[in-house]
């Protein structure tokens, strides 16, 4: 990895440069940095210039990012943070430290100024005074860094403050929801092939499927996705491989964000394709929802048949 990102530095070193004169982006301490909240802000939100972020990281032998190592199956990460969290899950904004400690359903947020503070992270020590430990009850993680950027709030201040404290300042104008997830594996075919290794040679079809309200903190996310499987009735569907079939999406969403207390966002899906997945991503952005409302059926058919197996109705909500 590090060989090839030494000869690919030199032909977009320009790209880089031009990339960077904004000041909003720079490689710190082996992570991609947000120089400012309002960086962070304004590249979380607009995906149009996020192709910048990965160029940066790719013309940079200082860090490597998941997206870089291959790392892509941490949650269903959506591609924004695997573009910036390095390989020990970890970026800067401003003058923090934050690691996305995904099995923990939490963040780790730490003034990189502080002495040892990113073996800290690394480690996960959260004993340490200058740590602050957000789980994903945490509504408005970005609001927490402007306040205390602003002076308005401290570390020790954030670490005693009880759940009812936090719920009352200012920037909490309307509350966040819980993560949500429904997912299953829906059997749609059976039947022989003799070129197959199962027992009696005995093939199952399925769809790994799911909707989802994905919260890491500093980034939030609602997705629907279809997986196509095929596999042997005695496998359980562990390490099974993927199928090529016809897949279908229709899905309607509305939603609010924390910030926007009030400002409902309406959208829907009607998607189709060959191949072995299917997705949809209506929102992904810094902020929190304090409402969703997301409903998906996918349907599915082989590549050699006419019929359509489904649909296959999933729905989660939360605050309507």
């Amino acid at each position: 990895m590090k060989i090839k990102k030494l000869i690919t530095i030199f032909s977009i070193f320009c790209i880089v440069n031009a990339n960077a004169q904004n000041n909003d982006l720079s490689v710190a301490n082996g992570t991609v940095k947000f120089n400012s909240i309002d960086a962070y802000e304004s590249y979380a939100n607009n995906p149009s210039i996020q192709d910048a972020i990965r160029t940066m990281a790719i013309g940079s032998a200082a860090v490597t990012t998941l997206q870089e190592a291959g790392n892509t199956s941490e949650d269903d990460m959506p591609v924004f943070l695997q573009s910036v969290l390095n390989t020990d899950n970890i970026y800067s904004i401003s003058n923090y430290f934050i690691k996305i400690d995904v099995p923990n359903n939490r963040a780790l947020v730490i003034n990189s100024g502080v002495s040892n503070a990113y073996n800290d992270l690394v480690n996960n020590n959260t004993a340490s005074v200058n740590m602050m430990v957000m789980s994903d009850d945490e509504q408005n993680a970005i609001e927490v860094l402007r306040a205390i950027d602003n002076g308005t709030l401290t570390i020790t201040d954030y670490n005693n403050a009880t759940p009812e404290i936090r719920f009352r300042w200012p920037w909490n104008r309307c509350s966040g929801q819980r993560r949500v997830t429904q997912k299953n594996v829906d059997v749609w075919d059976s039947g022989k092939d003799p070129s197959s290794n199962c027992p009696d040679q005995s093939v199952l079809y399925g769809a790994d499927n799911k909707a989802v309200y994905q919260k890491f903190i500093f980034y939030f996310s609602l997705e629907a996705k279809m997986k196509s499987l095929r596999g042997c009735s005695s496998t359980n569907w562990i390490l099974v491989p993927t199928h090529r079939a016809f897949l279908f999406l229709n899905g309607t969403v509305k939603f609010v964000k924390v910030n926007a207390c009030s400002d409902e966002y309406n959208n829907s899906r009607d998607d189709s394709g060959e191949g072995t997945v299917i997705s949809w991503r209506p929102y992904e952005g810094s902020h929190a929802l304090t409402k969703y409302d997301f409903t998906i059926d996918f349907s599915i058919r082989h590549t050699w048949e006419t019929t359509v197996h489904g649909p296959f109705h999933y729905h989660i909500m939360a605050g309507y």
